[in-house]
């Protein structure tokens, strides 16, 4: 990340619009968090295994097993249009 970070064009890409004050607490934060994560790739880890699991014991699992009916017909009684089980929405992308 470069030190010049365009914030109008981020805070246009959220939707939100900041003033020239706020613009620069961000660009600040934003720095800060880039130099957290250039420290961490840079930490040498090579030494250190992989954690799969923080406990000092295989997670036991339940079976995979549906617990439930299925209420797909009953809940979508609920909505305005449905097709075949599917819920019809307006389109919201051209």
């Amino acid at each position: 990340m470069s030190q010049n970070i365009d914030i109008k064009a981020l805070s246009n890409l959220a939707k939100i619009s900041l003033d020239e004050t706020e613009s620069l607490a961000v660009q600040e934060k934003l720095f800060d968090i880039k130099k957290i994560i250039d420290e961490v790739a840079n930490l040498e880890l090579d030494s250190i295994e992989p954690l799969y699991n923080p406990l000092d014991r295989e997670q036991v699992l339940r079976p995979d097993e549906v617990t439930e009916k299925d209420q797909s017909s009953e809940l979508q009684k609920n909505a305005p249009e449905t097709i075949d089980g599917y819920y019809v929405v307006p389109q919201v992308v051209d």
